[in-house]
């Protein structure tokens, strides 16, 4: 027997051991080779890969990859990243110098704000114009009220101003929108300035 053959027998004999569970994975990068074993002694052949086994032999390809192996588990998250810079905050601000006469609630000042989130502030500086009144202001969104309610008592005294600070609550306005301050009164009452602003912030922290 030459010494080829021997090598192969010998590795049979090895290999055999181990045909009931099956191959060794090979590494990847190894080339498939395809053997014929007999089934009586297990003497192993290797052979063309398109040569068919005899039927007294059975084929066997080694360096066949195995199937995959079981997803491992998740690893430890890693470190929290260092905080990026502060985003640009933007203001936007509206006044209106038009006396506005009223009793039922009544928009004195409004701005059109794009999508964000805010801070709102809005005020206006009030007369009385008939008997004395009690007044009161607060920032809206559309019809919606946002913002702390602000009262005040007009005197007598038509030169007599009250000024009324509505101080709204952080609103996020995913389409934009428009908010107003709007004023109603026990009486009538004009509104000869209002103004309101809107601070477009990043996040909201609140204690």
């Amino acid at each position: 027997m030459g010494a080829g053959r021997r090598l192969i027998v010998v590795c049979a004999a090895v290999a055999m051991s181990g045909l009931g569970g099956g191959l060794t994975a090979p590494t990847a990068s190894a080339a498939t080779v395809k053997v014929c074993v007999k089934k009586k002694g297990g003497a192993m052949r290797e052979v063309p890969a398109k040569k068919k086994c005899r039927s007294s032999e059975r084929t066997r390809l080694l360096n066949v990859p195995g199937p995959s192996g079981p997803t491992g588990p998740t690893g430890p998250s890693g470190p929290a990243g260092p905080s990026g810079p502060t985003g640009p905050s933007d203001v936007y601000w509206a006044r209106s110098d038009v006396d506005v006469d009223f009793q039922a609630l009544t928009s004195v000042v409004s701005r059109t704000l794009p999508a964000g989130k805010y801070q709102l502030v809005g005020s206006a500086a009030l007369g009385r114009i008939a008997p004395a009144v009690l007044t009161g202001c607060e920032v809206y969104l559309a019809d919606e009220p946002v913002g702390s309610l602000a009262w005040a008592s007009v005197g007598a005294d038509d030169s007599t101003f009250a000024t009324l600070v509505s101080v709204g609550t952080a609103t996020v306005l995913p389409g934009g929108g428009t908010v107003h301050v709007r004023c109603s009164a026990l009486g009538t009452v004009t509104s000869t300035s209002a103004a309101i602003s809107a601070t477009k912030v990043g996040e909201i922290h609140k204690s």
